[in-house]
């Protein structure tokens, strides 16, 4: 709440405004609308450069795993795979996924979502290997749940390149399928 459009009294501002509003409807009374914020995007600046290029390390495209997942985990184990990546601020994927864990579900070739960088067990980490050749890598890290089902599992990676002619072009990177086994002791 430090920074906030309507400064240090915003919470203030909320709760006379939400006693007003709780009143009003118990007592059956329309409330009206009230002014609107004022929308102040085109006042923003930023420093920062927006991306020139991407690319991608002879002989490997985007999406192309760098380090793979191990054959096999525990609950409780931390999975770990990179990835041939383009800057992610080519597509911020507001109503979309950076990553995906997916499992086998059983008899079939279909996999079931299981998380994505919304969930608290994974964490998406994007670094410039690169500046000259606008080369990076991401790194994908997912913190196996104990209480996790026994199965195949794998990790994928969802992406956007940008060419020199400032062409944006999605990508999907994938793990090899791994286990997630549960060891009697």
């Amino acid at each position: 709440g430090a920074s906030t459009l309507f400064g240090p009294h915003t919470l203030n501002a909320y709760i006379q405004q939400y006693s007003q509003l709780a009143t009003n409807l118990a007592k059956g009374v329309s409330v009206s609308a009230g002014p609107t914020e004022p929308n102040l995007l085109q006042s923003q600046i930023c420093l920062k450069p927006g991306v020139i290029y991407d690319g991608s390390p002879f002989g490997k495209r985007f999406g192309d795993v760098v380090t793979d997942a191990n054959d096999r985990y525990s609950p409780g184990a931390t999975v770990k795979v990179t990835f041939v990546a383009a800057n992610p601020r080519n597509d911020l994927k507001s109503e979309s996924t950076f990553l995906a864990v997916e499992k086998l579900i059983a008899n079939t070739s279909n996999w079931s979502l299981i998380a994505t960088d919304a969930n608290w067990e994974t964490r998406f980490y994007w670094r410039r290997t690169n500046t000259f050749f606008g080369e990076s890598e991401v790194d994908i890290v997912w913190d196996i749940p104990r209480d996790i089902e026994p199965g195949k599992y794998r990790i994928r990676h969802y992406g956007n390149s940008k060419n020199l002619m400032q062409t944006i072009k999605a990508y999907i990177g994938t793990s090899r399928t791994f286990d997630i086994i549960h060891q009697n002791i």
